[in-house]
């Protein structure tokens, strides 16, 4: 049987592996120390807490808990979640349940936006670099990108000014807290700007912020919905806060945009399994949240500054410049003038047994990051880090 033939257009040309996924695969051999993954710790998982509560939700709701359920979230976890990003000064007061809607993590919610939004012809505003895989779902749709460069402030908006002078967007994507891969936080003052911008120019902002209380300096700066609440549609996530595998996020939206994003997740998903949220609100009722989210913080921030004293000892040496990220799960390196990270990846993993993801993949022109590579900490010991970081000082000191 021949395939290839038969595959749709869409799944031949613009549904792609991302240079993250390739990475993972090459690291799967014994003895490999990986700092591609940003996924959170294990141990610090609620693993015990989460049983108890799926019991509970069964003793209590008994063959009920198990059966198909409400598309856009339970009202509990809603109005928990709402009142939680209110309480901590995350998202506009004004906000309230008619405005959330839960999915199945935050890829699905960037999927949603892609179907809801996206026509053949659009252009997109995104950071230069940005998430890879929100460029894959971006792709898909057929939208093409207006790259903006980025500094330690976040997305440079003078930049983008400039460029909205001569190309119209439909919408902006930022991840503005702790990028990824950058590591940046965007300031308020050009969040203040991005609104501006987006009245005068007609376009609206998509903030991706699943890295929030993971701040190691500080609190992380809130939402911009704070400043606008009709043209800013906030997505975030449980993953990293409280357990990735139960794959819940959420889009914060206008009440008119929550109804047609329902629609569309209906159109994917016809009931989600909402015995994971009645779960997940079993847990959280019974948690304290401070307490929590500061051991989650003192326990990443041991661990970005493991690796940063590990590149301090075995990189910088060799000419690799990079910015202590003040919270999130990543460095973004920039090698010495003459490397290629593709070609240094793959040396350093099938020679050094140590894994990064090169810097490529973040970027609408590739070529523009053939020197910068993004390094994961959140999920190694601080031990297994500083030897990575040994490692792969080896790698780029063969290289040079």
């Amino acid at each position: 049987m021949e395939w290839e033939s038969r595959f749709s257009s869409l799944a031949r040309e613009r549904v792609k592996p991302s240079g993250i996924e390739k990475m993972l695969r090459l690291m799967r051999s014994p003895g490999t120390i990986s700092l591609a993954a940003g996924e959170p710790c294990p141990k610090l998982y609620p693993t015990e807490e989460f049983k108890e509560a799926i019991t509970q939700v069964i003793d209590e709701q008994g063959a009920h808990a198990l059966r198909y359920s409400i598309a856009g979230g339970i009202p509990e976890l809603k109005s928990f979640t709402i009142s939680w990003l209110r309480d901590w000064g995350i998202i506009n007061k004004s906000l309230t349940e008619d405005n959330i809607l839960f999915t199945t993590g935050s890829q699905q919610a960037l999927e949603i936006i892609g179907q809801t939004f996206l026509e053949k012809g659009d252009k997109i505003a995104v950071e230069a670099p940005t998430y890879p895989e929100a460029m894959l779902i971006f792709k898909k749709y057929n939208a093409s990108f207006l790259s903006v460069s980025i500094d330690e402030n976040g997305m440079i908006v003078d930049e983008l000014e400039e460029k909205l002078k001569k190309e119209r967007i439909k919408f902006l994507y930022s991840v503005t807290n702790f990028h990824n891969p950058a590591g940046v936080t965007l300031s308020w003052e050009r969040r203040e700007r991005l609104v501006e911008l987006a009245r005068r120019y007609d376009f609206f902002i998509i903030e991706d912020d699943p890295y929030h209380f993971i701040s190691y300096e500080g609190e992380a700066l809130p939402s911009i919905t704070k400043i606008d609440t009709e043209r800013v549609i906030s997505l975030g996530s449980f993953s990293k806060v409280m357990v990735p595998g139960l794959r819940i996020g959420w889009i914060i939206a206008p009440k008119e945009v929550i109804g047609k994003t329902s629609l569309v997740k209906y159109s994917m998903e016809l009931c989600p399994p909402t015995i994971l949220q009645h779960a997940l609100y079993k847990i959280l009722l019974k948690k304290n949240l401070k307490e929590h989210v500061n051991k989650l913080r003192r326990t990443y921030k041991e661990k970005r500054d493991a690796l940063a004293t590990g590149l301090n000892d075995h990189l910088k040496p060799l000419g690799v410049e990079y910015t202590i990220p003040a919270g999130g799960f990543f460095f973004w390196v920039r090698f010495p003038e003459g490397i290629d990270s593709e070609e240094l990846t793959l040396k350093a993993v099938q020679e050094y047994k140590v894994g990064i993801v090169p810097g490529t993949g973040f970027f609408d022109n590739p070529e523009k990051g053939k020197r910068y590579a993004r390094l994961a900490f959140s999920l190694l010991d601080p031990d297994k880090l500083m030897e990575g970081a040994e490692r792969l000082g080896k790698a780029l000191k063969s290289s040079l």
